[in-house]
């Protein structure tokens, strides 16, 4: 079983592509220095604390010192349980919710929710303990960046919102949870909506496809039916369609485990999902 969080036996060292020039390293390592202190605010017990952070000027490397945690990242435990019941992913969903949403109300979006960004651990006797990491700092080294045949955009393809695949597109806290409901969904059904070995076509489909219906093992008809419409609003292309908080993405869910009806349940509610213009 996993273990309970620690804190660092060692700092954690970044260095900066070595394709930046030396101005784009100086923009980079004050970009590292911002994002590190925007991270050091951020004390939720479902988000990775950073204790320190600094940059070496004799090596050069940055440094972070964080909480050390043992466990395994989300991308693993989903390859060894998928499809994971939707109860069990759900309390999982809402750790991360509850993560993010202290975030956002520091003003820090994600930007880059995916399963390798999600770690689960046991906390004081609780199994599947959400710690969220990576914060910012993924975006500054570039690690982050999607590479097409047009171009590079920040994200990884499989979890990019609409927004994060056309330049300009406004990132907000709906782009947070656009991506969370990719990952609950490949957590429901062991896929991703829209699967696919090239970035341009997986951020194609995240722009134009239509939402994908749920096929997961174990689900009654009403069941699945019910969270294909959850899919319509989590997955919508527009933003304004999505949940716009942590607590009415929570409530989303809770209703649909529930079977209770959800709000604004229309024909143009799920017309609109699917509607990118």
């Amino acid at each position: 079983p996993a273990a309970s969080p620690k804190l660092p036996d060692a700092p954690k060292l970044l260095e900066l592509p070595k394709t930046l020039t030396a101005e784009e390293g100086v923009k980079a390592r004050a970009g590292f220095r911002r994002e590190a202190q925007a991270m050091s605010v951020l004390t939720h017990p479902h988000t990775v604390r950073l204790y320190a952070y600094g940059d070496d000027s004799d090596t050069g490397l940055l440094w972070l010192a964080m909480e050390k945690l043992e466990g395994m990242d989300l991308g693993e435990f989903i390859r060894l349980e998928s499809p994971i019941a939707p109860e069990r992913a759900v309390r999982i969903v809402e750790q991360i919710c509850r993560s993010v949403g202290d975030a956002h109300g520091h003003g820090i979006i994600h930007r880059d929710l995916k399963p390798a960004n999600i770690f689960l651990c046991t906390h004081e006797g609780y199994p599947e303990w959400v710690k969220v990491l990576d914060f910012g700092i993924a975006r500054i080294l570039g690690e982050d960046v999607a590479r097409t045949g047009s171009g590079r955009f920040s994200g990884t393809p499989r979890t990019m919102a609409p927004e994060q695949c056309q330049a300009g597109g406004e990132i907000t806290a709906a782009t947070d949870f656009y991506a969370l409901g990719c990952v609950l969904y490949e957590m429901l059904t062991g896929s991703p909506p829209y699967p696919s070995e090239s970035a341009a076509e997986c951020l194609t489909a995240h722009m134009h496809a239509p939402i994908p219906r749920v096929d997961a093992e174990g689900l009654y008809e009403e069941e699945a039916k019910a969270w294909d419409h959850t899919f319509m609003r989590l997955l919508a292309k527009r933003a304004s369609g999505r949940p716009q908080s942590a607590g009415e993405m929570i409530d989303l869910l809770e209703r649909t485990l529930s079977g209770q009806p959800q709000e604004n349940e229309s024909p143009v509610a799920g017309v609109d999902a699917n509607d990118p213009s």
